[in-house]
């Protein structure tokens, strides 16, 4: 299955294959100011299963290791990357070429909803950043032992998510850590 998506003017395009990691409403104001929007719907996917088509973005650095993707031609806002979620591509449901299909499950930032925006669906409200999210976002599968071991097991003994920037950086640990947890020692 491919997905597709573009910006108002068409020029700039994307495309991923196989299904979204998660989906989401975002309520943070770097978001919020970014589309000039009350708030703003995403879906996660693998950047190995992503590319752009058609005329490539321009790209703007909001803070460090957090890009923003926007068509050059008509400004729509179209993707974002970061350092702290690595491998993966973070799509405006907005672009999609039917945005009538997002599904969105939870809501990341409540914390700082707009008091005028009224949502009363029951989606699992997150007071802060996807990073907290324990039950939606993974790791995109960039580590070798992403698909034997599920990314939330980290989160129910308690323990927060094992790839954020409060853990060690380095790969060994990564896969030390995931091959302790999935036998159950946890050290």
């Amino acid at each position: 299955m491919t997905t597709r998506g573009h910006c108002l003017c068409k020029e700039t395009s994307w495309e991923y294959t196989g299904g979204a990691t998660w989906a989401c409403y975002c309520h943070c104001d770097d978001c919020r100011r970014n589309c000039a929007a009350p708030v703003v719907g995403w879906l996660g996917v693998p950047l190995r299963n992503f590319r752009w088509t058609g005329a490539a973005p321009r790209t703007y650095e909001s803070s460090p290791g957090v890009h923003r993707h926007f068509c050059a031609t008509c400004g729509t806002p179209m993707g974002f990357e970061a350092d702290h979620y690595p491998g993966g591509m973070h799509l405006y449901a907005a672009s999609l070429e039917d945005p009538t299909v997002f599904d969105p499950t939870f809501h990341g930032n409540w914390s700082s909803k707009l008091p005028w925006l009224s949502m009363t669906d029951d989606l699992k409200k997150y007071d802060t950043t996807l990073q907290h999210a324990p039950d939606q976002l993974c790791d995109y599968g960039q580590h070798a032992d992403c698909q034997r071991t599920p990314h939330r097991i980290c989160h129910m003994r308690g323990l927060g998510n094992a790839w954020g920037p409060a853990w060690p950086q380095t790969s060994k640990f990564r896969i030390s850590f995931r091959f302790t947890a999935r036998i159950g020692l946890w050290t």
